[in-house]
This record gives structure tokens, C-alpha cells and sequence, in this order.
């Protein structure tokens, strides 16, 4: 059951609406009267009241943050000098627009989505960026009649623009293309704005905005109103509360119908995850009020797409970046080519990759991804022309042609190898400066160089390798239970394929591969072989032992 607490419009009322409930956060104990609380038709303790507006708020019936400025009261509040018949608080006559301070707030939320909608065909005159960018566009409907009869209805179009330099975001509103006004609505049958006579029952208008982080918003400038038909005792778009954030207001006191014309916008803010419109229509004199908040970038957005060069070849592993002043998003194309961002901020970016090194510079696409949807943006990479080197590999000098080599184009990763007669033939990125490297047998050293070959066209160039200066590595090879050195045992040097045998005591020693890490290897018969690598330092000598395990007995038959 609703509470029939009327209060005229005009006067400062200390209470709150909670769907049609009227109830006073802020006065726990009664201060200045005696008697209940009404809501509904049950009489509550003062500070359940409170409890039950903050429940209410958590349970998003407002936007969070922005609800919760409102709700300050300020000290015209604390006046207390008489009380409506059912038991709800009243204060004394102050400012009109501080009139059933909750209702307004709800119906400012309305209006704010209809300015929105209008405004969205054509960039206002006082959005602040001179050539801003479309982040979203909300229609905004509301509508709702009051058991009294007062109704209003709100067609709006609500639009968020966002200056390209700052990154600031800015509402503007106006009337949804294709209806005839902004808001329209009506009272009751000889009912009136006017102070004097505010207990009769009206239909009330209002709208606002509000960010996340940044609360109720002011206007960038004064709103356009503008009747249409009809004409509704008092409009007003401004809030003289302590907050001083501003709003939209309209009062219908006729029974029979006003329509009325709004555009507006409001300051830009940056960007903080949410922005909302609200609109609140009802009649305020029987807390018979409805709210509806619109969320005007609804979500984050979402980017995809494949990465390939112009003949559709995907590429993997290409760094890809969607970045602006305020903000960047990176990922990595996968081995398929494909790449996801997900989480983005509705906004405009330059969409770049880094290009490999075998494929041109690409230019930034400038892109806008809107809240909610998924923006698809392939990027087509051009690869550069080819060339060709071609020559001989030789190991330590021109009489040792060197077989296997490999023979790689590190920019484009292009690999030959060297034929029996160390002849190779390599493709290569031309037109621009690439590396090539050359690896050989172990004993060899690598060897690399650089080169710009004109496209289409064939570079001659043989390698020699450098070898590895040669060490001497010795010790002994010891059998590992006891029984000392092991002759006859082979010691290897597996990267240059040297070898030798132990002594009658097991002592050895044998030019290897020096100045890098090898591997050397010993073995004798009836033991386990053991590998150990070994860093002799270049044109040096080393001590390194051998411990050889037996093998165990032969298995059975």
C-alpha cells in the first residue's frame, strides 16, 4: 500500500521514495516531532528508515557513487515545523526546485535520456570539442501515470561524444528522431506548480546525468526548453542544493496535456567506465514516481582479427597494438594469424602492428570500437621482393669445400644448405639491408655478413669458416668400483670427431676443440660409456677424469 503523504511543489521536503514507499533517512529519532514514520501503510523506527533507503541504493536502483551525492541533504533539512497527516516529515517553503528532492532526482534521470536522443542527428553547438568523435547513441523512453492521474512521457535521444585530443567524454540530449516533443505530460484536475497551492497533485519531468566516479554532472551551458503545446506553470534546469550539479526539471500542473522541446548537454569528464542518464515521472504529492536509468556506453568493446600478407598467407607472431593519448591494448597474433582484444574502452584508436622484417612498414588504421559489440580489423602486410645470394662455403681455407652448411637469410628466416662441393643458393628480402649467417661443422667457427640486393637480381659471395683453435685435453679413465685406470679406453672429442686411446693406467690425452663447450666422450669394453662436456680454454689445455661404470650380466636366454 502506498503512503499518501502529499506535500505541496515548492517545499523542501526531508524524505526519499523507494518504489512509491516514502520514508526519512535523516532524522533518526524523530528529531523535532513525535510520532512514526509512515511507509506503506506500517509505522517504522526513524533509523530503520535510513537502513532501508541505503538497501535500497545498494541494490542498484541508482547508479552506485552517483545516488549517494544526492542523498546529502543540506541544512535547509534540518528546519523541521510540521508534519502531513500520514505521518511524513515537512519543512518548511524554500526553494521550488528543492521540491520532493528523491522524486527529482528520479525524474531528472528521465529527462537526461530524452536531451540525449535529439541531440545525436547533428553535433550540439555547446558539445566542447571542436570536432568530436561519436562514442554511442541511446534512445530514451520512459513513461508513467500516476494513480492521481498526473502522468509524463519522455522521448529522448541521448549521445556521448568524445574530444579527440583529450579523451574526454561529454553527453548531449535532444528529442528521438520521428516523435513530435521531448517530454510531455499533465496533472490532475485543478492542480498547480505554484507554491502556494504545490499539494495538489502534478506530473513531474526530471532528468540528469551522472558519471561512475564523477557523480551528478552541471550543464556545459544553459538547456533550450521550449513549449510546444500547452503551458506548465514552472520549468526549471537547476539544482541549488549544496551539490550544485544541475538538472532538468519540468512541472505539469494542467489536466490537460503539455508537450515540451529540450535539448541539452553537459560538461565532459574523462572517461571513467559508465555514464548514465536517468528520468524520473510521476506525481510527487503521492510519492507515486517511477525511475529509469539508462547505462549510455552499456559495455566495453571487443576487437579481432587475422593478420596476413596480400596474398592471404597468414603471419604468426605479429605484435598488434589498439592505442590512443589515454590509453593502449597489445596482443600477438597466434600461429593461425588471429588476434583478440577484449576489454576495451569504447573509444577511437590507431590500430598498428609491428611488421616483420621481411614485410613493409604498415601505416596506423584509425578505428572507433563502440561498447557492446565485437569490431572486426584485419591487417594485410606486404612483403618485400625477393633477391638471390649464391657462392661457395669452404672451412679454414678455399681447398676445403664444406658440405651441410646452413645458410640462412635472418630477416625473412629463408634457410639453404651447402651442396657436397659447398656450393649454396639462397633466396633473399631484397631492397633492404638484411643479415645472413652461415653455421657450419662444429669445428668451425660461424660466420655472418650483410647485404642489400636490388630485387630480382643475383649476389655472389663464398664464406670461408674460421676453425676453432685446437686445446689438449687429458686425464685418465678410472673404472668407477675400485679396480683404477681402464687401458685401452677410447676418449673422443664428438665435435671434431678426434679420438684416442688410454695407456696401460688408463691415461690419455688428445688434441680437441677449444675456446667453446664440447662434449667428450670415453668408452672401454664391458663398461657403460660417459659424456661430459668440457670448455678447454682456446689454445690452452684442461684436466678432466672419466669414471666408467661395469655393465651388468648378460641377461638369461
Amino acid at each position: 500500500m502506498t503512503a499518501h503523504c502529499r506535500f505541496p511543489i515548492g517545499w523542501h521536503v526531508q524524505k526519499d521514495v523507494v518504489d512509491g514507499e516514502v520514508i526519512s533517512p535523516d532524522i533518526p529519532g524523530g528529531k523535532g516531532f513525535s510520532g512514526p514514520t509512515i511507509i506503506g501503510d506500517k509505522p517504522i523506527r526513524e533509523e530503520s528508515a535510513a537502513h532501508l533507503l541505503e538497501s535500497r541504493i545498494s541494490r542498484g536502483s541508482k547508479p552506485a557513487g552517483a545516488i549517494e551525492q544526492d542523498e546529502r541533504l543540506d541544512d535547509y533539512t534540518r528546519e523541521l515545523v510540521d508534519r502531513c497527516p500520514q505521518g511524513g516529515r515537512l519543512l518548511a517553503p524554500q526553494h521550488k526546485n528543492m521540491v520532493a528532492r528523491s522524486r527529482v532526482r528520479r525524474v531528472v534521470f528521465a529527462l537526461v535520456a530524452v536531451v540525449s536522443l535529439i541531440l545525436v542527428v547533428s553535433i550540439p553547438s555547446n558539445v566542447a570539442a571542436s570536432n568530436p568523435v561519436l562514442l554511442s547513441q541511446t534512445i530514451v523512453e520512459a513513461s508513467h501515470t500516476a494513480g492521481t492521474g498526473a502522468s509524463g512521457t519522455v522521448y529522448g535521444y541521448a549521445t556521448v561524444w568524445q574530444d579527440p585530443s583529450t579523451r574526454n567524454i561529454q553527453v548531449s540530449f535532444g528529442r528521438e528522431p520521428g516523435k513530435a516533443y521531448t517530454a510531455q505530460g499533465n496533472g490532475a484536475s485543478g492542480a498547480s506548480c505554484a507554491l502556494s497551492t504545490g499539494s495538489s497533485p502534478v506530473g513531474l519531468v526530471i532528468i540528469k546525468v551522472y558519471g561512475s566516479t564523477a557523480g551528478q554532472l552541471d550543464f556545459a551551458s544553459a538547456p533550450a526548453l521550449r513549449y510546444l503545446s500547452g503551458s506548465p506553470n514552472w520549468m526549471d534546469q537547476s539544482d541549488s542544493g549544496t551539490h550544485g550539479s544541475e538538472y532538468i526539471q519540468a512541472c505539469f500542473a494542467s489536466s490537460s496535456s503539455t508537450s515540451i522541446d529540450i535539448s541539452a548537454s553537459w560538461v565532459s569528464i574523462a572517461y571513467d567506465s559508465g555514464i548514465y542518464l536517468t528520468v524520473a515521472i510521476g506525481d510527487p504529492s503521492t510519492s507515486d514516481i517511477v525511475l529509469k536509468s539508462f547505462n549510455l556506453i552499456s559495455s566495453n568493446g571487443a576487437v579481432q582479427g587475422t593478420v596476413t600478407d596480400t596474398v592471404g598467407v597468414v603471419i604468426p607472431g605479429v605484435p598488434v597494438t589498439f592505442s590512443n593519448a589515454a590509453r593502449q591494448y597489445t596482443t600477438t597474433s597466434s600461429s593461425s594469424g588471429t588476434y583478440s582484444l577484449t576489454g576495451l574502452l569504447p573509444d577511437t584508436y590507431y590500430a598498428s602492428v609491428v611488421s616483420p622484417c621481411a614485410y613493409k612498414p604498415s601505416s596506423p588504421t584509425t578505428i572507433t570500437i563502440p561498447g557492446g559489440s565485437i569490431t572486426t580489423q584485419n591487417f594485410a602486410l606486404e612483403h618485400y621482393l625477393f633477391a638471390s645470394l649464391t657462392g661457395y662455403v669452404y672451412g679454414g681455407s678455399t681447398s676445403n669445400p664444406i658440405s651441410g652448411a646452413t645458410v640462412t637469410d635472418t630477416c625473412g628466416n629463408y634457410q639453404t644448405r651447402s651442396s657436397s662441393t659447398g656450393l649454396y643458393t639462397l633466396s633473399t628480402v631484397s631492397d633492404k639491408t638484411i643479415t645472413v649467417t652461415v653455421v657450419g661443422p662444429c669445428q668451425y667457427q660461424a660466420a655472418s655478413g650483410q647485404f642489400n640486393i636490388p630485387d630480382g637480381t643475383t649476389q655472389t659471395h663464398n664464406w670461408v669458416l674460421p676453425a676453432w683453435p685446437l686445446g689438449t685435453l687429458s686425464g685418465y679413465v678410472y673404472d668407477a668400483t675400485g679396480g683404477g685406470g681402464i687401458p685401452g679406453a677410447t676418449v673422443k672429442d664428438s665435435c671434431s670427431g678426434a679420438t684416442t686411446t688410454t695407456d696401460a693406467n688408463g691415461f690419455y690425452s688428445l688434441a680437441v676443440v677449444s675456446g667453446k663447450q664440447i662434449a667428450v666422450t670415453a668408452s672401454a669394453l664391458g663398461y657403460k660409456a660417459q659424456s661430459i662436456l668440457v670448455t678447454v680454454p682456446s689454445g690452452g689445455s684442461a684436466t678432466q677424469n672419466f669414471l666408467l661404470n661395469p655393465k651388468g650380466p648378460p641377461h638369461p636366454p
